[in-house]
């Protein structure tokens, strides 16, 4: 038989290891968890289709719209699955919403972008999709639009550009605080938070960003709780609004007459 000690040092160990594996597991498995892309070609786009090209020389794919008479610019970060394909719809609502021009990119990655996605290569491309529209319409008339991870990359653009009148505001949709609060929800294991390395830390940077900005939300939202939503609105600084909503999930609200409408009036109350 074996001693009492001898198999709680076998247990241990065997936990120990079983802790390990998980953990190397989940940092591999974390990218993936988090970015899923739709490599596939995106088609000409609702308006003009551009490239872009990063900071660190990678080519992205973008759709601009363009309103006349409009001198207002929104840069839409979209979530993190699929590509801009299906969602032209969507940027066409932006330019019937916002009454300006729309530049929707493509991260690296995803449909016809190159690179692999990352927090890093993502705020990157925000950035090159900024440059693009800055040197267009210039940095004060531009807002910009992260909807749900999204979200991410937004913050830090709008952290890392602002000054007096820049950005001219800041749109959050359906996004969380952080990505390790969400991790707690999707995979409810003790002290799942402190093993993510992908942080998108929009809490602590929506209490310095200083723009008018705008948080809009689902009550009824199935993948990022309203909860946490309604808590990044909280912490954020002032001048913010926001716009609750009810019966439209995370992924259909942009079909709803009375979402879009009532988001076309908050928008505007932003002027």
């Amino acid at each position: 038989m074996i001693p009492p000690l001898r198999r709680l040092l076998r247990f241990l160990l065997v936990l120990l290891l079983a802790v390990l594996l998980l953990v190397v597991a989940l940092r591999i498995a974390e990218p993936r968890l988090v970015f899923l892309p739709a490599r596939e070609p995106v088609g000409a786009g609702p308006g003009e289709r551009v490239e872009l090209v990063t900071r660190d020389g990678l080519r992205l794919v973008a759709f601009w719209i363009e309103r006349a008479g409009s001198a207002d610019a929104v840069l839409y970060l979209h979530g993190n699955a699929g590509s801009l394909r299906g969602r032209e719809s969507v940027v066409t609502a932006l330019v019937q919403v916002t009454g300006a021009s729309v530049l929707a990119l493509d991260y690296r990655g995803y449909g016809e972008s190159a690179g692999e996605p990352d927090e890093r290569g993502l705020e990157l491309d925000a950035r090159a999709g900024w440059d693009w529209l800055a040197a267009r319409v210039g940095p004060e008339r531009i807002v910009i639009w992260g909807e749900s991870l999204g979200g991410g990359p937004a913050t830090h653009l709008a952290h890392e550009v602002q000054r007096d009148g820049v950005p001219r505001a800041l749109v959050l949709q359906s996004t969380f605080t952080r990505l390790p609060d969400m991790a707690r929800r999707v995979i409810p294991l003790p002290g799942i938070e402190r093993l993510c390395r992908i942080r998108m830390d929009n809490l602590e940077r929506v209490r310095a960003i200083r723009c008018p900005k705008l948080h809009v939300h689902s009550r009824t939202d199935e993948v990022v709780p309203f909860e946490l939503g309604e808590r990044l609105f909280n912490e954020a600084c002032e001048p913010k609004q926001a716009l609750w909503v009810d019966g439209v999930g995370h992924n259909d609200a942009w079909w709803s007459r009375d979402f879009v409408s009532r988001l076309a009036t908050a928008f505007a109350s932003m002027r």
